[in-house]
């Protein structure tokens, strides 16, 4: 599996280390310049590097809503438990579909919950 950082994590952490860091080629390390590289040459190396198309993992679920529950409605209305938004609705079939992903905001949907 293919692990992924944030570009700026990296580019704090350099910074964080000072202001040289020991270059990893084999170099005779008996002169304390010979093979050292300056942290902003690396940011700068950093930045230079092609960024992936990734997008944050978010899980949710489908969330019946209480009253309609309790009521015993016929048509129990759902609403993301990331975005609050509902579902789509079906006219034609009169029922909420409820979609692997949320249409709004993208959340990977892990079932659904009934009640709180």
């Amino acid at each position: 599996m293919t692990d992924y950082i944030k570009r700026e994590d990296v580019i704090n952490v350099i910074r964080q280390m000072g202001t040289l860091i020991p270059h990893q080629n084999g170099l005779d390390y008996g002169d304390p310049m010979q093979g050292l590289i300056i942290p902003l040459d690396a940011i700068y190396e950093i930045n230079s590097i092609s960024t992936a198309d990734v997008r944050e993992n978010v899980r949710g679920k489908w969330i019946a809503d209480d009253e309609d529950l309790e009521w015993g409605n016929p048509l129990i209305r759902y609403r993301c438990s990331k975005c609050k938004e509902r579902p789509l609705f079906d006219n034609k079939e009169y029922e909420f579909i409820l979609t692997k992903f949320c249409p709004y905001c993208g959340a990977e949907m892990k079932g659904v919950k009934h009640g709180r």
